[in-house]
């Protein structure tokens, strides 16, 4: 007999915990974007992203999600940006699971982030998505079994 997965934790919220942005930071994701004319005190609004992405990768490791980590493309986002991210802020991010949707070729992920800075300001909110593709070759849903490092995170 198999162990049952537990039910996924739909509305539980995950807080990612701040990471300060240095000057060089902000430099360096200006270059990775082509968007070399922002100096180094503010930030583009994409560079939330680096709070985004870990913060709801968190939600993907739970138990019970049940999806294959291997095998998961970005399924879409809406964004809304607030106030601008700059040298010196720390931002966070709180991801909420608000469901799993079976497909039928696979699963779709959907999270609600919230990413604010040390002042509680609103850098960046919205829903993004996570597509599982398929299923594991036995058929069953391929859990993660340890979470990386980066994406450690409080429940609250």
């Amino acid at each position: 007999m198999s162990n049952p997965l537990p039910p996924p934790p739909i509305g539980k919220a995950f807080k990612q915990a701040p990471v300060t942005v240095t000057p060089e930071a902000i430099v360096k994701f200006g270059k990775g974007v082509n968007d070399e004319g922002g100096g180094s005190d503010v930030a583009h609004p994409f560079f939330a992203a680096t709070s985004i992405i870990p913060g709801t990768g968190v939600v993907i490791f739970q138990p019970g999600i049940g999806v294959n980590v291997n095998k998961i493309v970005h399924g879409g986002i809406e964004i809304t940006f607030g106030t601008p991210v700059k040298a010196g802020d720390a931002i966070g991010t709180t991801a909420t699971l608000l469901g799993i949707d079976d497909k039928g070729t696979g699963k779709l992920v959907n999270i609600r982030f919230e990413t604010k800075n040390q002042r509680d300001d609103i850098v960046a909110q919205g829903v993004t998505r996570y597509f599982s593709r398929g299923k594991s070759k036995d058929g069953a849903p391929a859990e993660a079994k340890v979470a990386p490092e980066m994406f450690a995170a409080e429940v609250s």
